[in-house]
């Protein structure tokens, strides 16, 4: 299996009946959090020190215990064939920043790493993480944006939108959406599209769409083209972004 495949993130934060609803912690949450973290270097990510815990392709979720606005994401390893888990999660919160720079919203992470820790799923003390807002579900509904796309069901996504969101708050979801449609388009100068590959993220009660997980994004790709074998194709995300603007535009009036 090729590295790009391996290192896919495909963390889904599963979410507890806590009523704790800031999407964005406070920069002292994050500077506790990273205290706390770097105390135990040998942190053991259970049930002591996570108050929910959720596994995917190559990090663990961890929601801190004693900070719940606060999530760590972690490798599961620290490597990935010949690819360092370091370098995962440098590429991961550049492609954060990257976004938000372009005006995407993305939820709110610390920029700084969290390096020379345990690994999710190994004893090995050379693993990188990051500290990133945990959105609970009283605030935001997960939607996995690509897998609804390759299976043909953004339908269904689009109903859950409409139930969780208030109805006069969707449009701000959509315009969230429409930018993406825009980032993807090339520019003057360019013939090819870009891709935000394994697009999920949060659907907002008050309205808005927050990008979750960035493992990597295609700047240079044909409107047939993936991001990974099986992935959708540019045009079919492009087709399922604009389906899903419409179905919510309708659902407006």
């Amino acid at each position: 299996m090729e590295v790009k495949n391996l290192i896919r993130a495909t963390v889904v934060l599963f979410l507890s009946d806590c009523t704790v609803r800031a999407a964005i912690p406070s920069f002292n949450d994050f500077d506790r959090a990273r205290e706390e973290i770097m105390k135990r270097p040998e942190i053991v990510y259970d049930s002591t020190f996570c108050s929910e815990i959720a596994s995917g392709e190559d990090k663990v979720a961890c929601r801190l215990k004693d900070i719940p606005s606060i999530g760590f994401l972690v490798c599961k390893k620290a490597k990935y064939d010949e690819t360092p888990c370091k370098d995962i999660i440098e590429t991961e919160l550049a492609n954060f920043l990257k976004l938000r720079s372009e005006n995407i919203n993305v939820v709110t992470v610390d920029k700084k790493p969290v390096e020379n820790i345990r690994c999710g799923a190994t004893t090995d003390q050379m693993c990188s993480g990051f500290l990133e807002a945990w959105i609970d579900q009283t605030y935001g509904e997960f939607g996995h944006v690509r897998d609804h796309i390759a299976e043909g069901t953004v339908g269904q996504l689009v109903e859950k939108i409409i139930k969780f969101t208030r109805k006069d708050e969707l449009q701000t979801t959509t315009s969230d959406l429409r930018k993406i449609v825009e980032y993807m388009q090339p520019s003057s100068k360019e013939h090819n599209y870009k891709q935000i590959c394994d697009l999920q993220g949060f659907f907002l009660i008050d309205g808005g769409f927050l990008i979750n997980d960035t493992p990597e994004i295609n700047e240079n790709i044909a409107t047939k083209g993936v991001c990974w074998d099986g992935e959708p194709t540019t045009e079919q995300v492009l087709s399922g972004l604009k389906n899903m603007i419409d179905a919510l535009n309708h659902a407006m009036h």
